[in-house]
């Protein structure tokens, strides 16, 4: 089921985000493919958090996002290599935290 308008629903603020997508792809800074991976992922994620009945979904989702795309962004300049055995690496981005933030708004934890 795909969620309706939300009242906190910041339309303005989305479409920059989703233009941001799109200019990087224009100035060849993302691959178009993970670009339009990353769209949909965006939305179907939107839609299932904005469920959740959190008065701050929308603000949520969308700094989760934009975390992401930060992560992704930096992942096409300077690809890691997971090596067989690593460290968590905490910093200076803390990824375990970053991936509980993540999945919390999709967990119903009643």
């Amino acid at each position: 089921m795909v969620a309706g308008p939300s009242p906190l629903l910041d339309v303005r603020s989305e479409q920059e985000f989703v233009l941001r997508v799109r200019k990087e792809v224009q100035r060849g800074k993302l691959p178009p493919d993970v670009a339009d991976n990353f769209e949909n992922l965006y939305y179907n994620y939107k839609n299932e958090v904005l469920q959740n009945g959190d008065p701050n979904a929308y603000q949520i989702m969308l700094s989760n996002m934009m975390d992401l795309f930060d992560r992704i962004l930096l992942d096409a300049e300077s690809p890691f290599t997971f090596q067989p055995y690593h460290k968590a690496i905490r910093e200076p981005f803390d990824y375990y935290t970053f991936g509980q933030n993540y999945i919390r708004p999709l967990v119903d934890f009643r």
